[in-house]
């Protein structure tokens, strides 16, 4: 049994991949791209690094403590500062897709732009970004402390509006993810902890089916309390998550069908014997998948 049932407070140790790449044609106001270092050349002062760089000479200071009377030294490194961008958000951008493009985390993004829960875009919202350097670009953003309501705001698409279409009541036809008994059910616990989903018997290496289809948002395979864990998006703003998994058989971006096989089963995480954690979320609100599965034989 996992020491904690619930996949609001967990937190991501590493984020290696990330869901939905947001467009790259969407309107950026960019200032010019730079390394977030400079080495000094011979010859080479403050004034003239600051105006080259097109940045101000007090940010230099700043930012490097620097004091008078400001003599550099060849191969001295100097930070330099963020620089920002807008981006106007178009539909169907992700918090975690434009992290990923743009080479920062998504972490930043939310503290920068003062975001919370649910952590929903909408198309036309204007968001602040630190502009990483170009060698950095299109390499994953580090989030190191991210918890479950971050992971799904941020992989939830922007939309233009609510409809109809997103109220929890309408549902989709979701299957059992796997075969074995429940060990924990949805809900407060005996030992006053609280289960957010399913957790259902398993051997180490049984198969882990998709409940419903959908697109696989995220993929983490070192969260200190589930293990591996897979997020896959379904229509409607629905969302299922996996963990404690062994081997996973799909990857970020990856569009399954139900009843697919997407991962095997273990023991990953903080657990005292093989299972599948299971949980079915609409938005960032967590429902009982038993309400929502099918009645087994």
């Amino acid at each position: 049994m996992i020491k904690s049932r619930s996949l609001w407070t967990i937190s991501i140790l590493c984020l290696t991949s990330l869901l939905f790449t947001a467009s790259l044609s969407a309107a950026f106001a960019f200032k010019e791209a730079r390394s977030a270092t400079h080495i000094v050349k011979t010859g080479e002062t403050l004034n003239g690094i600051a105006y080259h760089l097109g940045i101000k000479r007090t940010e230099l200071i700043k930012v490097n403590h620097l004091k008078e009377p400001y003599f550099l030294q060849e191969g001295q490194i100097l930070h330099l500062p963020e620089v920002h961008a807008s981006y106007f958000v178009k539909e169907g951008d992700t918090g975690l897709g434009l992290a990923h493009i743009y080479g920062v985390s998504w972490q930043r993004i939310i503290a920068l732009n003062h975001l919370q829960p649910p952590y929903q875009l909408r198309r036309g919202m204007k968001l602040i970004l630190p502009v990483a350097s170009i060698e950095n670009r299109h390499e994953p953003s580090k989030d190191n402390a991210l918890n479950m309501k971050q992971i799904v705001g941020g992989a939830q698409p922007a939309v233009v509006h609510k409809t109809r279409s997103d109220k929890a009541d309408q549902v989709l036809n979701f299957g059992w993810p796997a075969h074995g008994a429940i060990l924990s059910a949805y809900g407060r616990t005996d030992n006053g902890r609280v289960n957010n989903g399913l957790d259902i018997a398993a051997t180490v290496g049984s198969p882990v089916f998709a409940a419903e289809e959908g697109r696989v948002a995220y993929i983490g395979t070192h969260i200190s309390i589930l293990g591996g864990v897979i997020l896959i998006q379904h229509a409607q703003s629905w969302m299922t998550a996996y963990g404690h998994l062994d081997k996973i058989k799909v990857a970020q971006g990856d569009f399954v069908h139900k009843g697919q096989l997407i991962a095997y089963a273990g023991e990953s995480g903080q657990t005292t014997r093989p299972q599948l954690h299971f949980e079915i979320r609409h938005g960032l609100k967590a429902v009982n998948p038993s309400r929502l599965l099918p009645t087994r034989p």
